[in-house]
Order: structure tokens, then C-alpha cells, then sequence
């Protein structure tokens, strides 16, 4: 199926926005191995809030179903504990310029891969339903995220992350699940079904043209200057010469003349 437009979630308004993916060597290497980019399981990030709602979302489904309905408090922890065993996710820092932060906080003495919302979901090649957009920044103490679609709580996320100026790919998984969820209410429905139980793998490779995704590579500030003429040397092995590398100057002095 490839990459197919969710036409709840937000993708970059300009699709030639370029788009960093930070990474040690190792993971370029597996990249290059295995042909494809590596999906992460929602629950196995660091930050706890993945995929879950604020306190204005369990006011609104007191609300909504009211004092005489059926008890539906069990309903966020259901859907988030659906969200984050189900969906892996891919994640991509949008930018025109490369972070320092960004080289801090994921690869120190690593990579940037480079590429474009249009290359990334151009390439790729995999049979599953891939799916992505931008994430949004909010208030989790006062803003309702909207649950109409399983995947928005999962792209949206708190402010103090504002700076990871994220998009990401969404990779779900649903095991026994008879067809694809539209919607919340499609959860409810199921709610007995074996599924539930059900948790996709830790990590999953899902397979990219590497040729179409590689804008190119650059090199952090801070590694020995000898990896950037090597890992152009591990790309044209891997039948990517045209692939160009960088050495970051973010640190370089400047000329005073």
C-alpha cells in the first residue's frame, strides 16, 4: 500500500521542506543493510505522555455520554493503551537548518540524514498502510485533542517538546483486528475482540527506496573529521555515490578578518 494521506492528519504545507532524521553510524547501517527506515512502538519512547489525552478530554467524555448512559470512564485508558501498543512511529525534525539541539539530544558524534516530505513519502516501498503528517504543540492541562481518528492523539504533544519540530510516519498494527479503525467509536465497538491483547513488535523495518529518501548525510560538528570521507565510502558501496556528504561547521570558527 505505501504511503497513503490521512485526511485528519497535517502534512508539511510545503512538501520540498527539508527534513532531518539525527542517528548514530550503526543505524545508517542498518538502514543501508536492511533497505528501510526503523519504526519505534509508541510505548517504548521515553516521554510517558505518548499517544494519551489531558484532563480536558476526560471532562469531555463525561460530558458527552452524561450521568445516565453507560459507564464510559474506562474509555481513555482503553483507547491509549490501543494507541501505544498499536502504532509505531518514525520520527523526522522539520527544518531548513540543522539543530544543535538536535545533534545534543540523538547523535552527538552520529549523522544527519536529509531528505524532503515529498522524497520521504515517495520512498516508500513497503506493503503496509504508512500514514503521517506534523505534529502539534498544546496544552494538555486546558486543550481537548480531538479523538475522532485513532492516530491524532499520537501527533499531538506537549510544549515543552515544541522544539523537536517533529513530523512524523505512522506505521499501525493491529494483529487479529478483522479491518482497518476509522475512528474511535470503531474501538468501542471491538472492544471484546482479541486484539486488545494484541502488541506489535518493539521496532519495525519498513522498506524505502534509498535512492528516492537520500537528499544527503551530513556529519556532526563534533566526530573525527575522518568519518565524513568514510561513510561516503560505505554509501557508494552500497550503491549511493551521488549521495552527498557533509562535515557539520556549526562549531567551525569564524574568519575575523
Amino acid at each position: 500500500m505505501a504511503y497513503a494521506p490521512n485526511g485528519d492528519l497535517t502534512p508539511p504545507s510545503n512538501p520540498d521542506v527539508q527534513l532531518w532524521r539525527y542517528l548514530d553510524v550503526a543505524k545508517l547501517l542498518s538502514m543501508l543493510e536492511t533497505g528501510s527506515l526503523h519504526f519505534a512502538r509508541l510505548n517504548t519512547f521515553q516521554d510517558p505522555w505518548e499517544g494519551a489525552v489531558g484532563p480536558p478530554n476526560t471532562d469531555f467524555f463525561k460530558e458527552a455520554f452524561g450521568p445516565n448512559s453507560v459507564d464510559a470512564s474506562h474509555l481513555p485508558a482503553l483507547l491509549w493503551k490501543m494507541r501505544t501498543r498499536h502504532l509505531s512511529v518514525s520520527c523526522w525534525h522539520m527544518s531548513e537548518h540543522e539543530s544543535a539541539a538536535m545533534w545534543s539530544a540523538y547523535a552527538d558524534r552520529g549523522l544527519a540524514v536529509r531528505t524532503t516530505w515529498r522524497r520521504l513519502t515517495a520512498s516508500i516501498t513497503d506493503e503496509r498502510h504508512v500514514t503521517g503528517g506534523e505534529v502539534r504543540y498544546v496544552d494538555f492541562a486546558r486543550d481537548v485533542i480531538p479523538e475522532r481518528n485513532l492516530f491524532l492523539p499520537v501527533m499531538h504533544k506537549r510544549m515543552s517538546f515544541s522544539h523537536e519540530r517533529e513530523v512524523r510516519l505512522l506505521l499501525p498494527d493491529f494483529g487479529p483486528h478483522p479491518g482497518p479503525v476509522a475512528s474511535a467509536q470503531d474501538e468501542v465497538t471491538d472492544a471484546d475482540n482479541d486484539w486488545q491483547d494484541y502488541e506489535t513488535s518493539p521496532t519495525s523495518a519498513v522498506g524505502v527506496d534509498l535512492v528516492q529518501l537520500l537528499a544527503g548525510v551530513n556529519v556532526s560538528p563534533v566526530a573525527p573529521a575522518w568519518l565524513t570521507d568514510l561513510i561516503g565510502q560505505v554509501l557508494a558501496r552500497y550503491g549511493l555515490p551521488d549521495v552527498p556528504v557533509v562535515r557539520s561547521d556549526l562549531y567551525d570558527a569564524p574568519e575575523i578578518v
